[in-house]
C-alpha cells in the first residue's frame, strides 16, 4: 500500500520508533463505524462492519425514531458513543430528542428515544453517565441527562445558556475529568467553558474570546491540553488549530496558535491514542492536514499542510480507539473514507465505501 505523504519526523518520533515494525504496530481487531442520515422526517444510525484491515461493509439502516432536517447539520458529535462501547447516542434534529441505541454486540438496538431539552440538537458529551446536549436553535441552550440502562433522564436545573440566543455552535464536550463542559462558537468567535457541580448541574456559562477565528471542533489530548480547529469562515490558506491550557474554573490560556495549514475551513479534529499527531479535516480544500503535537501542548504542522487528499467536502472525522484507521465522511460526496495510521504519522488510503445521503452527519468508529 503506498502511503501518501512521507513526513520528516523530529528526532524524539524518531527513537520511539526504534525495533517497531510501523504496519504490524498499527493492526488492529475488526469493529464497527456508524454515522446517521439526518434524513426529513425520518432519521437513521446507519452501521458499516470494519475489517482488520480497515475496509468496511454496510450492515444495517436503522430508524433512530426521530426526524432529521434533511441536510448536513455541521456540527461536531452529533453521533457519539460511550467510553465502554455499549451505548450510541444520535441527535434528531428535526424533532429536537435524542436517541440511544445499545451496540455493545452484534446489530444496534434501539432502546429510548428523549427530549432534547430545547431546539435543534446538534452536537453530545458523555462522561460517566453524564450527558450534556448542545441545542443549536434559537435561544441556544446544553442541557444535562443521566444515561442509566440506554434511558435518559433530564437533570433538574441543568439548561444553561451560551453567550447569546444565537451564536451558532457546532460542539460541545467535557474536559478529561468531566470538572468542565466546552461549547465552541462560530458566529460570535468564543469558546465557552462551564464549571461542573457534583449534582451534574453547571455554573457558566464564562464565554472567552477564541485566538482564532470561526472556532469549530476540539477535543482534549490525554495530557489535558484543549485543540481547537479554526475555520477562519472557510478563507483560503486560514485553516488553522489552536492549542489551550484550561484551568479548573474554566479559564483558557494560549500554547500555541492559530497554527496555520494553508488549507481552508479546518472544522473537524482527532488526535492519535500517544498524543503525538493530530489531524484535521480542511473542509473547502476537499484534504486532511496533521499536526506533531508535543507534551506540552505545542503544535507544528506537518509538511506542506496536506497529509492526506480527501473527498468533497470532507467533515466529521473519527479515529479507532487503537489508531488504526481514520474515518472521514465525505459531505458532498455521500461516502466514508478511511485511512490506515502508520507508526510515523503518515496516513494511506484504505479505500472510500458507501452510499450516503448528503445529508449525514456524525460518524464514531471503533
Amino acid at each position: 500500500m503506498k502511503k501518501l505523504l512521507n513526513f520528516t519526523i523530529l528526532p524524539l518520533c524518531a527513537l520511539l520508533m526504534q525495533g517497531q515494525n510501523v504496519d504490524s504496530a498499527r493492526d488492529s481487531s475488526p469493529g464497527e463505524v456508524y454515522t446517521m442520515t439526518n434524513t426529513a422526517p425520518l432519521n437513521q444510525l446507519v452501521t458499516f462492519r470494519r475489517a482488520a484491515n480497515g475496509a468496511l461493509t454496510w450492515d444495517s439502516s436503522l430508524p433512530t425514531g426521530g426526524a432529521g432536517t434533511g441536510s448536513a447539520l455541521g456540527s461536531s458529535n452529533a453521533v457519539q458513543m460511550t467510553k465502554g462501547g455499549r451505548w450510541l447516542l444520535t441527535v434528531n434534529a428535526g424533532d429536537n430528542s435524542i436517541s440511544v441505541f445499545e451496540v455493545g454486540g452484534g446489530r444496534p438496538e434501539l432502546v429510548s428515544v428523549t427530549p432534547s431539552g430545547g431546539a435543534q440538537p446538534e452536537s453530545i458529551a458523555i462522561y460517566n453517565g453524564l450527558v450534556y446536549v448542545l441545542n443549536a436553535g434559537s435561544p441556544a441552550n446544553v442541557t444535562g441527562f443521566r444515561l442509566l440502562e440506554g434511558r435518559l433522564a433530564a437533570i433538574p436545573n441543568s439548561t444553561r445558556p451560551l453567550s447569546t440566543a444565537s451564536p451558532v455552535a457546532p460542539q460541545i464536550g467535557f474536559s478529561n475529568d468531566g470538572g468542565l463542559l466546552l461549547t465552541t462558537e462560530k458566529a460570535t468567535n468564543l469558546i465557552d467553558t462551564y464549571v461542573v457541580q457534583t449534582d451534574g448541574t453547571l455554573v457558566g456559562p464564562n464565554p472567552q474570546p477564541s485566538t482564532g477565528q470561526t472556532p469549530f471542533g476540539f477535543l482534549f489530548d490525554g495530557n489535558g491540553h484543549l485543540l481547537v480547529t479554526d475555520a477562519f469562515g472557510g478563507t483560503a490558506g486560514q485553516s488553522a488549530v489552536s492549542s489551550y491550557n484550561v484551568s479548573s474554573s474554566g479559564t483558557l490560556q494560549l500554547i500555541t496558535g492559530p497554527v496555520n495549514n494553508g488549507q481552508a475551513a479546518a472544522c473537524w479534529i482527532a488526535v492519535t491514542k500517544d498524543n503525538h499527531y493530530v489531524y484535521v479535516s480542511n473542509t473547502a480544500s476537499n484534504n486532511l492536514s496533521a499536526y506533531l503535537l508535543d507534551h506540552d501542548g505545542s503544535l507544528h504542522v506537518i509538511g506542506n499542510g496536506i497529509a492526506a487528499a480527501a473527498g468533497a467536502g470532507p467533515t466529521d472525522m473519527d479515529m479507532t480507539r487503537d489508531s488504526s484507521f481514520l474515518y472521514i465522511l465525505n459531505g458532498q460526496a455521500g461516502t466514508l473514507q478511511g485511512y490506515r495510521v502508520h507508526q510515523d504519522g503518515s496516513l494511506s488510503d484504505s479505500g472510500t465505501f458507501g452510499t450516503l445521503d448528503l445529508s449525514a452527519t456524525g460518524l464514531a468508529a471503533r
